[in-house]
């Protein structure tokens, strides 16, 4: 076990200086988007307002734009500002951190299912994705679902193994923070949630308690496109107020 250990703790480390590997410089320059995230996270990091002079909002933006960034990552990022101090590096960081994160819940999926060497070999293999290596150098949104569909299939096989509720559970959370992580997955969460309970079979109970967890998460993005026009699924264009 320790040898094992080990040898996952060298990988870990290794990936850690392979995704940093000249972070800042690849790609050169910073985007509009990394910097309308790094700019809002920086903010809510010193002051808890965003651009727009919100205190904590769910989403962000600049000042008269409807191009709303979502929350996972924002805040993700506001953490590590908090800890680290803001820079380039740390805003890029972040993405890097959840790729490690996604790696070590996929290398204990693979590992309870086929074993160790397999599990291994799976690592090695994600790690050299171009789409994960191109994505861990981006202060971007794209990467960050991946820990939390990681973390829902694991929980699933968990459950599947032992049938312990807290593990349903958890798979359904993840799916639920997932929400808020990527708009495209607007569109994705709710076919895994179907796909979820088919894996479950025919318990109402199981349904129920899947249902029940996961459900808030869609019920606070609709109570939020009054607050954030556009932000549910992207529809970016002007809203006026009538006095």
């Amino acid at each position: 076990m320790t040898k094992k250990f080990a040898l996952f703790f060298l990988i870990i480390t290794a990936f850690w200086f392979l995704f940093t590997f000249r972070l800042t410089d690849v790609p050169p320059g910073i985007n509009g988007d990394e910097a309308a995230i790094g700019y809002n996270a920086a903010l809510i990091s010193q002051t808890g307002k965003d651009a727009r002079g919100n205190f904590l909002p769910l989403f962000t933006s600049m000042p008269e734009s409807f191009d709303w960034k979502q929350p996972v990552t924002v805040y993700a990022t506001a953490l590590a500002f908090k800890i680290f101090g803001s820079s380039y590096f740390v805003l890029r960081a972040v993405s890097v951190f959840f790729t490690l994160i996604s790696a070590l819940l996929i290398y204990l999926l693979i590992n309870r299912v086929m074993g160790f060497k397999k599990a291994i070999l799976g690592l090695l293999i994600f790690a050299v994705i171009p789409a994960v290596m191109i994505q861990s150098h981006l202060a971007l949104e794209n990467i960050a679902p991946l820990p939390f569909i990681s973390f829902w299939l694991l929980m699933l096989y968990q459950y599947s193994t032992n049938r312990k509720t807290k593990y349903l559970i958890f798979s359904a959370v993840s799916l639920g923070f997932a929400l808020f992580s990527y708009l495209g997955l607007r569109l994705i969460i709710p076919v895994l949630a179907i796909t979820s309970l088919g894996f479950l079979g025919k318990s109402l109970k199981k349904w129920l308690i899947f249902v029940t967890c996961i459900l808030p998460f869609f019920l606070l993005l609709l109570l939020a496109r009054n607050q954030y026009p556009g932000s549910a699924l992207g529809v970016f264009k002007s809203y006026q107020i009538s006095s």
